[in-house]
């Protein structure tokens, strides 16, 4: 079969590309193998149909698992996957893959046949071609491309074993760059290169910190700002590798700085904003915070935040729509559209209010009145197989000391409907316009998560996965993400107010406490606010609700289980609690300090105020930025 790749003719297309990537290469496949149908020419169209699902396929650096993705998932269609290549298309990609004399295309398909065979030869030739590529495509400005392809030679150079040559040829090859581009690197080639050292703890910690502080401040005269604290968190991380503890003090309070300075420069536009001023300088508090500087600095800085806070509520505006759900859809979708990743982001989070625990109450009593059969029959909760999973008794038929827990029971599935209804009107139209618009990875939520009160040092990237995974409608991953580390930020956040999350049993045992236990306690509606605990309770541990978390832990979770607006709710939720600076800078400008994840407590809102039908409440004054 490796005379059809010789008479096809398909080095012409790699020579026709506008650059040299895969994602340039597919295209130029299919149309040609489309060219060769045409001409009858079967054997053809079939080699060059092969490698063009081969160059379709996405690259997944970050992944050591699954490296190579569908470039497209939409409507229940796709490209390529690799599990659609079978034995006779592997065999001939291993035929031609050593006469390939173009780089990109000869590590793609190296790649390939190193993943699905497990083939040594294979990921040691895809290890050269990625770095070949890579330096084909180096470029400062645009270095993602660069990047990624670095970034796969180490994760299979890695594979092959740390002390194996190929780690070092990778090795090599990230100093090499760092050597020529490092000094005059505008953006964010130097640090993922970086990234990349400090996980397999190679590389001169004090020559690489000093290139951080040099491209910090760089990046500061030029008013880049997310740049500068990008290279002081790698200064840091730099001296905490070499053990010097009082340099990355010092590096973690020049990252306070940066967002200082980003907040006076907020106010130093026309007009100032405010409440972006106090984004940063909430920031900065938290870096702070963590850096371990005096009290009396954080508490300075804090003044300013609560100074900014304060003014930044008369730049709030009225957001209203009417009952028709097309225009609530309508109106979400207009709310993010047209703005910066950023600013859609903070929107999103603003898009919704958890249901109001008091009209959830009352509902519940009102609709026990109104409709006698529904609330006053028992009724059992059944899974997908029919097993009992619980049981719903009749809002009166028990005795009256039972009777909270009843009516908590109905409030439970009622907010169910209430966050499925939010979750599809608002929040999803939303979202995927946001991903639509704009072209993110998950290194793009970092800096929502990063110095964030929420979410524990060392923590941050696995919630940028979830994160990313979400917005990109991967409700599978993001679910598994992310419910695993907010357990753990739930303690974290507890923990900080004082309150101990672990139990000591009869054997001397300490076992820390799961979701079960710490959203019932009362010091968890005080840190999250009334509503927004509920909403927890109600989406991860109640039987009566969706019990996410527990199934989920559980296996008891179908794929399709996954991709519900239950899930896309609580995703959504997760990411306005991340996001609980920016909003405490739109909605709380006298918030304490002590409650970092804390919100409005709105269940003393009226019993009669709009509810989730009436357009996009986007805070609880219906106020959105």
């Amino acid at each position: 079969m490796g005379t059809d790749f010789e008479s096809c003719d398909w080095r012409s297309v790699v020579e026709e590309a506008d650059a040299k990537r895969c994602e340039m290469y597919f295209s130029l496949f299919f149309a040609k193998a489309k060219k060769a149908d045409e001409d009858g020419d079967g054997d053809q169209a079939v080699a060059l149909r092969l490698l063009g699902s081969v160059a379709s396929l996405r690259l997944n650096p970050e992944s050591a698992s699954e490296p190579l993705l569908p470039m497209m998932v939409m409507g229940g269609r796709r490209s390529a996957v690799l599990d659609d290549f079978d034995s006779s298309q592997m065999d001939l990609l291993a035929g031609v893959m050593p006469s390939i004399e173009d780089a990109e295309l000869r590590a793609r398909v190296a790649d390939v046949v190193w993943v699905k065979r497990r083939d040594f030869e294979a990921a040691e030739l895809a290890v050269l071609s990625y770095l070949a590529s890579a330096q084909n495509l180096e470029n400062p400005e645009e270095w993602s491309p660069c990047a990624y392809r670095i970034e796969r030679a180490f994760r299979i150079a890695v594979s092959l074993g740390n002390n194996r040559e190929p780690l070092d040829r990778v090795v090599t090859h990230i100093e090499s760059v760092l050597e020529r581009r490092g000094p005059t690197d505008r953006l964010f080639l130097s640090a993922r290169m970086m990234d990349l050292l400090l996980e397999c703890g190679r590389g001169d910690s004090k020559r690489y910190a000093d290139l951080c502080e040099t491209l910090a401040r760089k990046a500061v005269d030029d008013l880049r700002w997310y740049v500068a604290r990008e290279y002081w968190e790698k200064k840091a991380r730099w001296h905490r590798t070499a053990k010097e503890y009082d340099a990355e003090r010092g590096a973690r309070t020049e990252i306070a700085r940066v967002h200082s300075d980003e907040a006076e420069a907020a106010l130093a536009k026309s007009p100032p904003s405010y409440m972006t001023a106090a984004i940063h300088q909430r920031d900065a508090v938290e870096a702070l915070r963590r850096a371990g500087v005096p009290r009396e600095v954080v508490q300075e800085a804090h003044k300013k935040l609560l100074e900014y806070q304060k003014k930044s509520t008369a730049e709030l505006h009225a957001f209203s729509s009417g009952f028709d759900a097309s225009d609530i859809v309508r109106d979400a979708i207009e709310l993010v559209k047209g703005r910066t990743f950023e600013d859609a982001l903070v929107v999103l989070a603003l898009i919704a209010h958890p249901s109001s625990v008091g009209a959830l109450r009352s509902h519940v009593e009102r609709q026990a009145q109104e409709l006698f059969f529904v609330h006053h029959v028992p009724a059992m909760l059944l899974d997908k197989e029919g097993k009992v999973t619980g049981r719903m008794p009749g809002v009166h038929s028990e005795p009256d000391e039972d009777a909270e827990k009843l009516l908590l029971a109905h409030m439970f599935k009622h907010a169910v409907f209430e966050y499925g209804i939010t979750a599809q009107c608002r929040i999803a139209p939303a979202a995927e316009r946001i991903a639509l618009e704009h072209e993110v990875e998950a290194r793009t939520f970092l800096p929502i998560v990063s110095n964030n009160p929420m979410v524990p040092e060392g923590r941050e990237y696995v919630y940028a996965r979830g994160l990313y995974a979400g917005l990109k409608g991967d409700l599978l991953e993001a679910t598994h993400l992310l419910i695993p580390q907010f357990e753990n930020s739930v303690r974290f956040v507890l923990e900080q107010c004082g309150v101990i999350t672990s139990g000591l049993d009869a054997d001397g045992i300490q076992e820390v406490h799961d979701l079960n236990r710490t959203l019932r306690l009362p010091e968890t509606c005080k840190a999250f606010g009334e509503d927004t605990t509920f909403a927890l309770r109600t989406l991860l541990v109640e039987r009566s609700g969706s019990n996410l978390r527990n199934r989920m832990a559980h296996g008891l979770m179908a794929h399709e289980e996954f991709f519900s607006y239950e899930t896309f709710y609580l995703w959504w939720l997760i990411l306005r609690l991340c996001a609980a600076p920016l909003i405490k800078a739109a909605k709380q400008p006298e918030c304490s300090q002590q409650d970092p994840a804390s919100e409005q407590d709105t269940s003393k809102r009226d019993e009669d105020a709009p509810d989730d039908s009436e357009g996009p409440e986007t805070g609880s004054n219906g106020s959105a930025t």
